[in-house]
Parts: C-alpha cells; structure tokens; sequence
C-alpha cells in the first residue's frame, strides 16, 4: 500500500497593518510564513506568530503596539527609514536590506537564531538587524543575491552599478576558487564554505502537526536547569551572529540618467584628421559618475 502525503493550503489574514506598509517578502520553507515591510518597523507574520522589529524611534506612533508590538534590535544603534528598500535572501536564514546605499542583515525568527539567554542577554531575540557592511554601495534599483556563491548584485540607475562578495572571517578561504566574469571583466576570488550556525534551544511552547513541521521545522527541546549551568563561551559560540565582511568585485559603469553631455577635441592631437571626445555626465551625488 502506497502512503501519499498532501499538503493543503492555509488561507489566513491580518488586519491592523501600520498605513504606511509598502512591501511583503514570503519566507522560505521550513521558516515559512512572510515579512512585511513599513517607514518605520518590520514585521514578521505566519499563521499563529508575530514578531516586529522597530526601526525609528516614533515607530510605536504608525503602529497599534497594543497588538503589533515592536522592539529594538540589540545590535543597531541607529535608526533610519525603509521606505522603499531592496531586499533579497542572503540565506535560508537571513535577508539582506539595501537602504539608500547602506547594507543591513534581518536575521529571520527561525530556530537558529531564536533564543533565550546567551550572548545578546536574557531577552528573546527575534528579529534582529544588524549592519551588513559598514561602507557605503550604491542605492539599489534592483538587488539580486547568488547565496551559493556569495554575490551579491546591486543594480541602480543613478550610479554605477555593483558585484559584491560577502564571507566571513571564519569561512575557509582555501583551496576552492571561483571565476568571476562581468562586461568581459574576469577575475580570481575565493570560494567561501558555508559552515551554518549552531542551532540555539527554543522555549518549547507550540503545539505541531505535520503540516507545521513541514513550515516552520521540528520543535526544538527546551533548555533545562542542567544546560542552563554551561560555560558563558559556549552559549556565547553558538548565539553569535557572524560578522559579514564585503569586497567590491567589479562594477558596471552608469550609461543612463544624462544630465549634461559636451563635445571636444583633444589639444594633443596628431595628424589632420581631429578626434572628437564625447563626454557624459549623470547620477545624483555622490552615486555619480
């Protein structure tokens, strides 16, 4: 006898969103469940958790905190707008934010980086955000992210667009190498392993049927008097999030957004015939070029 297993649909809903929501990003399976961007929060929904993330400090003023409560993200101090941000997975974990140049890390609740006490304190840590790089890239039209090669496109209309390559410093750098080819541009760069994160004890505290494994993962046991005397450095090794350092591989030269053009002829020139130089210009800012 043949066992089949299906898999049905939930249709779900949420009322009360914030009025200045502007984006949702489904999450992937076995997280499940989608994310959904507003000015001044994030929110996370599936169909029985909620987790919001604050990123302005006046965030509580466009929400009903009452039932979308909001916290802060322990490891980004500052605070900023997300109007019209760029998103795209960075892994089956975390999501990446372009926000007017700059890079940030959302860290998905999933099982591995939900918690209850280690190196962020005795709070849960839910959604969390963090700086993905501390240096400025260009404004993003459109983002895209190869997470088996650790690219990252990040393709605008008021500069030059980007190639970048994240790891981090405990990634093996050694042995694999990858070709890189962009606009006839080929270059030698290292291959990062992906070595995941340590899964972190979750309070054990939702009832799953096989539909819910399925989703959101198999429920994790909860920690114990006897594992909650362990050594501060090993809680701390496995509730770390790793620190991402990015490279500039290439860029793709803006050809678009003309402000001012002009034509000339070189004063060194040789011979009769004159060589005539068109010049360009366009962006905004300091994305220009």
């Amino acid at each position: 006898m043949a066992y089949v297993r299906r898999l049905h649909p939930k249709i779900w809903s949420v009322a009360n969103l914030p009025s200045d929501c502007f984006k949702i990003s489904p999450c992937p399976a076995p997280l499940g469940g989608a994310i959904v961007f507003a000015q001044n929060a994030i929110l996370y929904f599936n169909q029985n958790q909620y987790f919001g993330l604050a990123t302005t400090s006046f965030a509580d003023k466009t929400t009903d905190t009452a039932k979308l409560p909001l916290h802060r993200s322990p490891l980004l101090d500052e605070t900023f707008l997300a109007s019209n941000c760029r998103t795209s997975l960075l892994n089956a974990d975390e999501m990446v934010l372009n926000v007017e140049g700059q890079l940030f890390v959302l860290s998905l609740p999933s099982h591995r980086s939900l918690k209850q006490k280690g190196f962020y304190g005795p709070e849960v840590c839910q959604l969390m955000l963090r700086r993905l790089s501390s240096s400025k890239v260009a404004a993003a039209t459109a983002m895209a992210v190869d997470m088996q090669r650790h690219l990252i496109f990040v393709g605008t209309r008021n500069g030059d667009s980007q190639l970048l390559w994240y790891h981090t410093d405990t990634h093996d750098v050694s042995g694999n190498r990858l070709w890189i080819g962009l606009v006839g541009a080929i270059r030698l760069h290292p291959l990062p392993k992906f070595v995941p994160a340590c899964p972190v004890p979750v309070p054990d505290d939702l009832e799953s049927d096989d539909e819910d494994v399925y989703l959101y993962g198999h429920r994790l046991v909860a920690v114990t008097a006897e594992d909650d005397v362990q050594p501060h450095d090993t809680v701390s090794k496995a509730a770390e999030f790793a620190a991402y350092s990015v490279d500039l591989v290439d860029q793709l030269p803006a050809i678009g957004q003309v402000t001012s053009m002009d034509m000339g002829v070189d004063v060194d020139m040789e011979g009769v015939a004159p060589k005539e130089t068109l010049v360009l210009s366009g962006g905004v800012g300091d994305q220009s070029s």
